[in-house]
Order: C-alpha cells, then sequence, then structure tokens
C-alpha cells in the first residue's frame, strides 16, 4: 500500500514539475525574451528619432518577431511539437505564409483603430510597412525548419535541399521572397491608405482558404501515402505546383487591386488610362506566369515518368 501510494505521489509530482517547466519556457520564450526585446528595441528608436509613439510601434513589432522567432525554441515543449511533426509540413507551408503575413497587416490595423478611439487620430501611417518588413522574414525561417524539398523516407523526413542556392532556384521556394519584394513595393507607394493595407487582410484571408482548399487532395493523398510508406514523389510536385499557382494568384491580385486604387485615388483621365491599361497588363501576365507553372511542374512529372529518356536529353 504504501509503494502504491508512494509511486502515485511521484506521478503526481513529476507531472506538476513537467506543467511548472512548460510554464517556465512558455514564458522565457514568448514573453519575457519578446518583452525584453520590444523594450530595448523601442528605447533605441526613441533616443535615435525622440518620438515615443512610433517607438512603442516600432518595439511592438520587434516584440512580436523575437515571440514568433522564439516560438520554435519553445516548441519541443509542447505535447504535439509543430517543428518535429512531419505530416504538418505540407499544410504549415500555406498556415506559415498566410497566418503570418495577416499577423503583420493585423497588428498595425489593431493599434491605429485604439489610437483612433483613444485620440481620434490615426498616429503612424508607416506601421503597416514597417510591420510588414520586420515581421514577415519570420517566413522564411520557419520554412526553413519546415522544408517539402525532398522526403528521406529512410529518415521519415522532409528535408531542405542540400545547398541554398539550389533551393532557391525552385519556384515554389522563392516565390515567397516575389511576394516579400510586391507587397513592400505597395504598402510603399500607398503609405496614406489605411485602407489599403486593410484590404490586404481580406485578400490573404481569402486566398489562404483558396489555398488550402486546392491543396487539400494532394496533401490528404501525401498522408494516406506515407503511412503506407509509399512513394508520393508525383503528389508532392502536383502539391507545390498548386500552392505555388494560388500564391502567384495573390500576388496579381495586390497588384491589380494597387491598380484600381490608383484610379479611384487619383480620378483624373491620365490614371484612369494607366491604371486600367497595368490591371489588363497584370492579368494577362497572372496568365502567362500560371502557363508557365503549369508547364515548368508537367516537365518535372514527364521527366519522372520517363527519366531514361530525360537523361539522354541532358
Amino acid at each position: 500500500m504504501k509503494s502504491s501510494a508512494f509511486d502515485k505521489d511521484e506521478s503526481v509530482y513529476k507531472r506538476r514539475m513537467k506543467y511548472i517547466w512548460k510554464f517556465f519556457w512558455f514564458s522565457i520564450f514568448l514573453f519575457v525574451f519578446p518583452l525584453i526585446s520590444g523594450i530595448v528595441g523601442g528605447l533605441t528608436i526613441n533616443f535615435v528619432i525622440g518620438d515615443g509613439y512610433i517607438a512603442f510601434c516600432i518595439g511592438f513589432m520587434i516584440a512580436i518577431f523575437v515571440g514568433i522567432y522564439f516560438y520554435r525554441h519553445y516548441d519541443k515543449y509542447r505535447n504535439n511539437p509543430f517543428f518535429t511533426n512531419q505530416k504538418k509540413n505540407l499544410r504549415s507551408r500555406i498556415d506559415i505564409a498566410f497566418i503570418i503575413s495577416i499577423t503583420s497587416l493585423l497588428v498595425p490595423f489593431m493599434i491605429n483603430i485604439v489610437s483612433f478611439l483613444l485620440v481620434k487620430l490615426y498616429l503612424f501611417e508607416a506601421y503597416a510597412l514597417i510591420s510588414y518588413i520586420l515581421i514577415y522574414p519570420s517566413v522564411f525561417i520557419y520554412n526553413f525548419y519546415k522544408p517539402i524539398d525532398y522526403y528521406n523516407p529512410s529518415d521519415k523526413e522532409f528535408k531542405n535541399s542540400k545547398s541554398f542556392k539550389l533551393s532557391m532556384k525552385m519556384i515554389y521556394n522563392n516565390i515567397y521572397l516575389v511576394n516579400y519584394v510586391v507587397n513592400i513595393l505597395f504598402l510603399g507607394i500607398f503609405i496614406r491608405l489605411r485602407f489599403f493595407y486593410s484590404s490586404l487582410i481580406l485578400i490573404y484571408a481569402i486566398f489562404y482558404f483558396i489555398t488550402i482548399f486546392n491543396t487539400k487532395k494532394e496533401r490528404n493523398r501525401i498522408l494516406k501515402l506515407m503511412e503506407r510508406e509509399e512513394d508520393f514523389l508525383k503528389s508532392l510536385i502536383s502539391f507545390k505546383k498548386n500552392m505555388t499557382k494560388a500564391i502567384i494568384g495573390l500576388i496579381f491580385s495586390i497588384v491589380v487591386f494597387g491598380s484600381i486604387v490608383v484610379i479611384i485615388e487619383q480620378g483624373t483621365l491620365p490614371s484612369i488610362f494607366y491604371g486600367s491599361l497595368l490591371v489588363i497588363t497584370g492579368i494577362l501576365l497572372l496568365y502567362k506566369t500560371i502557363n508557365y507553372v503549369n508547364i515548368h511542374f508537367e516537365s518535372v512529372l514527364s521527366y519522372l515518368e520517363n527519366p531514361i529518356k530525360g537523361d539522354d536529353l541532358s
């Protein structure tokens, strides 16, 4: 009886200590480190420009970026870790890109609403641009730790390409950089139009669900083949193709939306002409780009089906 009671007490003690340590690391990685970084960053900005509100805004963004970064270190203490679960890599590529982007745009949106309610004024117009510049790079960091370049069946893990140069040649990898540049460009152009970045939140949300829906079939098939330990390279390539096409659609939607904003905002004959021309050009380029992506991935699939013929051609 005493031994049984002792074992029970020891089990309860270990379980409690586990939760205590988990809370400790949660506090350190997701509260203390971000808070310290935000305070130091904010004080530094305030010292340089002498504007407390702008310093607070940028310090807050720095804290968010640091929190997102250090989540990777806290993740291993969770019951169901995000980074060690290989089955989540495909869905994670979608979640990471869209959720972090939405977060980077949602934070300034909420701050501006609070500022307006408190002092009836939007105090920092560049907040959305700076927020996106600082927070979006988390996408590149997370993608590195959730690779989808190829699957190693012996390790049962997705891997990155052997070199960074080779990885960046993959269209499904460098499309994130293109998206980053396009968003910075248009957020900079429309820096004074608050409704522009507010509208981007809706555009991102729409394409987030479109991407999830368009890749669901491939993701489910890959998960089943992983469980059966069967080859799923062709399905993986199809997933990459559909994901890439969705992000390209997102990019051109932002370009077209930006062109429409120019037409509405300016209202002059030249702006209507050039804005309309940009819209038409964007739609044509979207068609050509999607066509190129289809041809590219179809050629990869064709090579897999006829490797000997492909080797002869090379």
